[in-house]
């Protein structure tokens, strides 16, 4: 049984240049994204982001009043009450959400980024797009996996 050597986050590179480089962008984008779901505060979201190579749709996080709300019955004014207040609560719930995923893309940017090799990162900041990359996590793995995976002298 062959032992496997277990790779310590230092390890964990991204780097430029080799069809073996090619092969552990997946595992190490893996681990990376993984680390951002468990320890950034609602990592999750960013995580999902990162993933799906594209921004959460915050229209669908935004909550909706209950439908049985309805302002012009008297007789509802408790429950009317009680509908607002769970509102406003989700109100500032998603708020706080956004706010921490905003947080989180730049530190989503700074973890991986850093994850580069010096190669990788000088190739990434020579670009003529990198104003637009830079702060912008999912732009980043893009532009990584792209420079890693499908890397040839030319570029």
């Amino acid at each position: 049984m062959k032992k496997e050597l277990k790779q310590s986050n230092n390890e964990k590179i991204f780097h430029i240049g080799s069809s073996k480089m090619a092969t552990e962008f997946t595992a190490v984008k893996k681990h990376w994204i993984s680390h951002i779901r468990q320890t950034f505060v609602n990592g999750k979201d960013i995580a999902d982001a990162l993933e799906s190579k594209s921004e959460p749709e915050f229209d669908k996080w935004m909550p909706k009043l209950n439908p049985k709300y309805n302002e012009a019955d008297p007789k509802e004014a408790s429950a009317n009450k009680g509908y607002l207040m769970l509102y406003e609560a989700e109100i500032k719930a998603f708020v706080e959400r956004k706010n921490k995923y905003l947080f989180n893309l730049d530190s989503a940017y700074a973890l991986l980024f850093e994850k580069c090799s010096k190669v990788l990162k000088n190739k990434i900041q020579s670009r003529s797009d990198f104003q637009k990359i830079k702060q912008d996590p999912i732009l980043l793995i893009q532009v990584i996996e792209e420079h890693t995976v499908c890397y040839n002298e030319e570029k």
